[in-house]
């Protein structure tokens, strides 16, 4: 039989262990219950950290299945005086977009980088992902005195050399264009003789006023409004607007 001293010198009664006994149990018991509890908050932890949107291209993943088509991605950037202020971002933007794609896009998906405002430059590309260079120089167009201009975008991406993919035209654009279609169906009309399937408009600040005109020509298109100034929500929504053409979508990585 094993005795249990008290303080007092005299040996411990039956009752006393009894008491006693609950008290070493509870210790014991409270270290497997802490020890849930740490990880299941490290496990919360690291749920809201995946949980959270991508603040960059850096930290995002295009993920989910895709068709059996490839995508060519048009991003026309409009260089015309008004989109000066946001002429920084948007190269910094473009150089991101270029060390994503890799990553991201299928080897046979292709990019394209021109710019506009009265007349369009030649343009970067048309690269596949597997063969992509360095980011893209400068591009530029001069103004005319008639503005900025729509036509020549449509014109030069349908003098591309032709391809397999679909093909994705983003505007970067304050949608000031002279030449804007009357309405719907003369702007399909102009996106079919172009061969471009998607058409997004990606317009920088909310302080610019878009005009009717330009829903009238391309209601399918409505005007995403962006930080033009902030050159990781501008990749990041280029990005967001491809994951719609391939049903997929944007996470963190």
């Amino acid at each position: 039989m094993t005795f249990v001293g008290t303080r007092s010198g005299a040996l411990a009664s039956p009752r006393q262990l009894g008491e006693l006994a609950p008290l070493s149990t509870a210790r014991r018991r409270r270290w497997p219950f802490a020890l849930l509890l740490a990880a299941a908050l490290l496990g919360a932890a690291a749920w809201w950290d995946a949980a959270r949107p991508p603040t960059s291209l850096a930290e995002s993943a295009l993920v989910g299945a895709r068709g059996p088509a490839c995508v060519r991605l048009v991003v026309a950037e409009d260089v015309s005086g008004s989109m000066s202020d946001f002429t920084a971002a948007r190269r910094s933007a473009l150089a991101e977009l270029v060390a994503w794609a890799p990553r991201n896009l299928r080897a046979d998906d292709e990019l394209v980088v021109l710019g506009f405002a009265g007349s369009t430059d030649v343009p970067w590309g048309p690269w596949t992902v597997a063969d992509l260079p360095g980011a893209p120089g400068r591009t530029g167009g001069p103004a005319l005195a008639g503005g900025t201009l729509l036509t020549p975008v449509t014109s030069t991406v349908a003098q591309l050399p032709p391809t397999s993919c679909d093909t994705l035209l983003v505007l970067l654009s304050d949608a000031q264009l002279a030449d804007l279609p009357a309405a719907e169906a003369q702007g399909l009309r102009v996106l079919a003789d172009a061969g471009v399937h998607d058409l997004r408009l990606l317009v920088p600040t909310a302080a610019i006023d878009v005009p009717g005109e330009w829903l009238d020509a391309f209601p399918s298109a409505p005007p995403i409004v962006v930080d033009g100034t902030d050159a990781a929500a501008t990749g990041l929504t280029v990005a967001r607007m491809l994951a719609q053409v391939t049903d997929q979508e944007v996470v963190r990585r």
